[in-house]
């Protein structure tokens, strides 16, 4: 699949691939082979099934982001895994990691991950109800679920609240 996509993207859009698997292990080899195809990064879910520590949660992402070798998004999602402020700051800390999808229902901290983190770390906005607010707390873009099937509706939204920062 992976390198399907990225024969049809053929270097016009950047391609991200999601490599989170049950096992650590699973995902280095799946963010190996990612960049070994050419994605431009990978991303992950936080380890899910069991209750991880904090530690345990950046270590994992660590240990991808140096299998990858390409930049790193991480994920903060409800149904995958919920890190504090906190622990988005420690991993983004993180050599390789260079961004996050932040699905939540407020867009507080979305604003200050900018701050805390820096202009050069990217911020997604990931609940796609939340698309307007987000980018208007600052997202850099969007990662959700029906913006592949409204992709023109969300580029369109994309570009008007960029014309409107603008200004």
């Amino acid at each position: 699949v992976v390198e399907a996509v990225l024969s049809e993207a053929r270097g016009r859009v950047p391609v991200i691939v999601h490599v989170g698997a049950i096992s650590t292990r699973m995902s280095e080899e799946l963010a190996r082979h990612a960049a070994g195809a050419g994605a431009d990064a990978v991303s992950a879910v936080p380890p899910i099934y069991w209750k991880f520590s904090d530690d345990n949660v950046a270590r994992y992402y660590a240990d991808i982001a140096q299998a990858a070798g390409i930049p790193m998004v991480i994920y903060n999602i409800a149904l995958a895994g919920l890190v504090s402020f906190d622990m988005i700051k420690r991993l983004g800390a993180i050599d390789g990691v260079e961004g996050i999808k932040y699905t939540a229902f407020t867009h507080y901290d979305l604003a200050r991950m900018k701050d805390a983190l820096g202009e050069g770390f990217t911020v997604y906005s990931g609940a796609d109800e939340m698309a307007v607010s987000g980018l208007a707390f600052g997202a850099d873009g969007l990662i959700g679920s029906t913006f592949n099937c409204l992709a023109e509706l969300f580029v369109d939204l994309y570009a008007a609240a960029a014309a409107d920062n603008e200004k």
